[in-house]
């Protein structure tokens, strides 16, 4: 790695939010960015991630709050389920994520 690479990787890492920087958020923006860019239920989103209640409602919450997905409640044989959709804020602190990963990536192999 050249000396300028890290410094790179570095300044851009402050761009980053540090807040989504946990593993399950990273998951939940990459699940709804690159699997689901549609409405989906948090049961969905479980079973893909196979994650347990209380962190991925908790982690939900978050990103909602952050603006990175947004919440509506929907009818689904007579039930109300609450679903969820990646925001364009959401996908671009995704992509900003992607890349700073891929750079890390990069001078691990060089």
């Amino acid at each position: 790695m050249r000396k300028d690479d890290f410094f790179e990787i570095i300044k851009d890492a402050s761009e980053i939010n540090g807040q989504v920087v946990s593993l399950i958020r990273l998951m939940i923006l990459w699940s709804l960015n690159d699997i689901s860019p549609e409405w989906v239920t948090a049961r969905q989103i479980k079973g893909a991630l196979h994650a347990h209640d209380g962190s991925l409602y908790s982690n939900l919450d978050a990103l909602e709050e952050m603006g990175y997905i947004i919440a509506q409640m929907s009818k689904y044989e007579s039930k109300e389920i609450k679903m969820y959709k990646i925001t364009n804020a959401g996908i671009a602190e995704w992509k900003k994520i992607s890349e700073w990963f891929q750079k890390i990536t990069r001078c691990q192999e060089e």
